[in-house]
């Protein structure tokens, strides 16, 4: 079946594709996604986090002793936030995405191997036979003449 441009490629990371390899499922969509979302999470913490900095400003601005303390509570959780919140994402969509990294780098491995089986100086087939195993000859021990 001819998609409606086989001939298109494009890059994905290290990872070259063809409509037709993206039809077969042959790509993975999901690791592309997900470097989508964390980057939308990465964003949305340092805006949350800003924020929480932004209104402890404004709390303090204020004349209460008690808002003075509630104002720096923001103030420092948000800094918490800023500091912690990407590492905690990081963490969170490296184990998302380890399962993807490993499977791109043994479908590499395996690309690697098929290359290098058919580049072999006069080898014809597409993989290398083993050689078989030497059998020792069986040894009588009653025959006088074995030595």
């Amino acid at each position: 079946m001819k998609f409606m441009n086989d001939d298109y490629r494009s890059t994905v990371g290290t990872v070259r594709f063809t409509l037709k390899e993206f039809g077969s499922f042959r790509m993975m969509l999901t690791p592309i996604l997900l470097r989508s979302i964390y980057f939308g999470l990465l964003g949305l913490c340092v805006i949350v986090a800003s924020l929480g900095v932004f209104r402890g400003l404004l709390i303090i601005m204020d004349d209460s002793q008690y808002e003075m303390v509630s104002g720096l509570v923001y103030i420092s959780l948000g800094i918490v936030q800023l500091a912690v919140g990407p590492i905690v994402i990081r963490l969170a969509f490296e184990m998302l995405i380890l399962p993807y990294r490993i499977n791109e780098t043994l479908t590499e491995i395996k690309n690697l191997l098929e290359q290098q089986t058919t580049d072999l100086p006069g080898n014809t087939a597409s993989v290398i036979e083993p050689r078989p195993f030497p059998v020792p000859k069986p040894v009588n021990p009653l025959d006088a003449t074995a030595e």
